[in-house]
């Protein structure tokens, strides 16, 4: 009964869930350019108003660099999904 099944992922779905990490890592992206641009936009001036700018320039910058940590984690898998569908073994190389 076990030897029906595979312990081996898809890649078809591993590719998949690379594309779905990959939108989000997108999503970040944009929402680090809404959180700059209001930013940017904010015509009060004030000390507040210079911290209030600097939060959201370090708040883009933390998104920007999650959704880079999330297109690396994507390729990662689109890599294991390669590996998979090549038949080789966790670690080898293609």
């Amino acid at each position: 009964m076990l030897s029906d099944m595979s312990w081996l992922p898809d890649p078809a779905e591993l590719n998949a869930a690379a594309a779905r990490v990959h939108a989000q890592a997108d999503a970040l992206r944009e929402t680090a350019i809404r959180v700059a641009l209001a930013g940017a936009t904010t015509s009060w001036q004030s000390v507040a108003a210079t911290r209030f700018r600097d939060r959201l320039h370090d708040s883009a910058l933390a998104l920007r660099t999650r959704a880079a940590q999330l297109d690396a984690a994507a390729d990662l898998i689109r890599r294991h999904a390669t590996r998979v569908a090549a038949g080789l073994p966790p670690g080898a190389r293609p």
